[in-house]
């Protein structure tokens, strides 16, 4: 404990010699000058102007410091801001299937936002495919042969022939798609309530769908209003920034200070021998 104790004090003790002969610097033959208090008002001579000259290149450095903050700070928010914004345009814009409405009906499932038909064996024996949302996300593993989004749908019928039901869909662009119903499975009835319950769903989506558009172009002006706000603060920041270094340029008080330091600094080369160097760390 007690060598513990002698060697914390001897670094202290080093540290503080070293301290002391950084600030004062003087030939070997000199030591009176960096420690005898006859010269005591020389060193508080140099000592008053290297503290002052530290303290304007601190204040100036941290004014600085903030402006470049204040800069980078106004475009991270603007940048924070346009992301978080896009992220809920772009949520809008999703083709997220939504909720399922029911169960497969033969080769057809209804989602909130779109119905999907799919394929299925002979017999009507589920097909291979899994439960990724993409090949077979049927409740048996059906396998996805078709997505049609419900916002659009121009009509959904039934065409009748003998042996089959075909719900037919008719796109936007005027296409169409159908899934097959075979009449000894699958009576008329449950067709046309399957076909009514996906039209009043094209309805109820298809407006939906408006309205999440126009959200949609909201956030899009909203994002590019933001962007021009960041813009703005961002010169904003930028011109009170090069004010500031414009306003320490023509303020001079560090270049008295420099000016101080270095006259003190030659007066104590003359004396000692050994002009002090800036060094801005010291304390």
């Amino acid at each position: 404990m007690a060598i513990a104790v002698v060697t914390v004090v001897a670094v202290a003790v080093l540290l503080a010699v070293v301290r002391q002969v950084l600030l004062y610097p003087c030939r070997p033959a000199g030591w009176q000058y960096a420690f005898g208090a006859a010269h005591a008002d020389l060193r508080k001579g140099l000592r008053a102007v290297h503290r002052e000259r530290r303290r304007i290149v601190r204040e100036h450095r941290g004014q600085r410091a903030r402006a470049a903050r204040r800069i980078v700070d106004v475009t991270d928010h603007g940048t924070r801001r346009v992301g978080e914004l896009d992220g809920r345009r772009r949520s809008l814009l999703g083709h997220e299937r939504g909720a399922p409405l029911g169960e497969r009906v033969g080769e057809v499932r209804l989602f909130e936002r779109e119905v999907r038909l799919y394929k299925e064996r002979p017999g009507g024996a589920a097909g291979p495919g899994g439960a990724d949302g993409t090949s077979g996300d049927g409740p048996d593993g059906a396998e996805l042969r078709l997505r049609l989004p419900l916002a659009g749908l121009r009509e959904v019928r039934i065409d009748a022939l003998r042996t089959f039901l075909f719900l037919v869909f008719v796109r936007p662009d005027g296409k169409e798609s159908s899934a097959k119903f075979p009449r000894d499975r699958f009576d008329e009835a449950t067709v046309q309530e399957l076909r009514e319950r996906i039209h009043n769903q094209v309805k109820a989506e298809t407006e939906a769908h408006a309205r999440r558009r126009e959200r949609a172009e909201r956030l899009a002006r909203e994002i590019e209003a933001e962007k021009a706000g960041t813009e703005e603060l961002r010169r904003a920041a930028e011109a009170e920034r090069d004010e500031l270094i414009e306003a320490q340029r023509a303020d001079g008080s560090l270049a008295l200070a420099v000016t101080a330091w270095k006259a003190e600094a030659e007066r104590w080369g003359a004396t000692t021998g050994r002009p002090p160097v800036w060094r801005p760390w010291l304390v």
